[in-house]
């Protein structure tokens, strides 16, 4: 993940920090699976992904603080890639993905210096991320740790 921030004191004890950020997101399965006459192995989807979180963040002291908000997405890229029958399956398929994603994130950080700090963050998914998903296993869920300068 790589991106940009501003942090907006609105009080003391409050600031709000909207991001830009690229995420690349995904899964891999880690189990050959049947489906109807295909037997899938290794199989791997690679998502990517233009996320603008915005985190409201309470500032318990000078130098630690609590956040919350949600994280809109925009999908630019989508990759499965995986072994079908025996032959290497490699296709871009971005048309059966919602280019949409919408999560809730929760997190924390530390300021060691004004400039410089880390942060953990936990993003639940909300919307699916497939088209055509029957089920409710489809969602970007993550756990972010970062490192941040404030210029």
């Amino acid at each position: 993940m790589l991106g940009l921030f501003v942090n907006v004191p609105l009080s003391e004890a409050f600031s709000i920090q909207p991001e830009i950020v690229y995420s690349q997101q995904g899964a891999k399965a880690k189990d050959d699976y049947e489906m109807a006459t295909y037997t899938i192995k290794n199989m791997k989807q690679t998502l990517g992904y233009i996320n603008v979180p915005v985190m409201l963040q309470y500032n318990a002291t000078p130098e630690f603080y609590l956040e919350a908000g949600p994280e809109f997405g925009l999908l630019i890229s989508a990759q499965a890639k995986g072994d079908i029958n025996g032959s290497t399956y490699k296709a871009d398929n971005k048309e059966s993905m919602n280019n949409f994603n919408f999560g809730a994130g929760i997190g924390l950080g530390y300021k060691f210096t004004p400039n410089l700090g880390m942060n953990a963050r936990y993003i639940a998914g909300i919307t699916k991320i497939l088209k055509n998903d029957f089920g409710d296993s489809s969602k970007n869920t993550n756990f972010q740790l970062g490192v941040n300068y404030l210029f």
